[in-house]
């Protein structure tokens, strides 16, 4: 039972930070398009950023309560966003700062990835969620 206590941690840990990082990200492109004095792509941005949020939350109450469909979702997004990430410092010229800020949320999405595939308490965590929402004798 430890593993499971110790799983949900991990689990509602990575759902925060990621929450967080794509309310930063939706603030600061927001924030950005405002000081170059494009107000209707700031607006078109928040509007994005709002929506991705909603959907974000949504698949993460799904992940929290065990749905494997919500973990492979999660799963096939952040493969995407990683390798996506990957690709783009190779071929677009970033140093000093801008990669930094960069690379932040790129290994943090690296690191969730490997937590929803190989650790053992976040899977033991998963795998009780998903039993307790089985129906039993069906």
């Amino acid at each position: 039972m430890k593993a499971v206590q110790t799983g949900q941690k991990i689990v509602i840990s990575l759902m925060v930070i990621s929450i967080l990082l794509s309310v930063i990200t939706t603030g600061m492109t927001y924030y950005l398009y405002n000081q170059i004095d494009q107000p209707s792509d700031a607006k078109q941005a928040m509007f994005q950023g709002i929506t991705r949020l909603v959907i974000t939350l949504l698949v993460y109450h799904f992940l929290y309560r065990g749905h494997k469909w919500a973990v492979w979702v999660v799963v096939i997004l952040l493969s995407l966003a990683v390798f996506g990430g990957v690709a783009i410092a190779f071929f677009v010229p970033m140093s000093g700062a801008s990669l930094a800020i960069y690379m932040v949320p790129l290994v943090f999405f690296a690191g969730m990835l490997y937590f929803l595939l190989f650790n053992g308490p976040v899977k033991a965590f998963l795998n009780h969620q998903n039993a307790a929402q089985t129906p039993t004798g069906a």
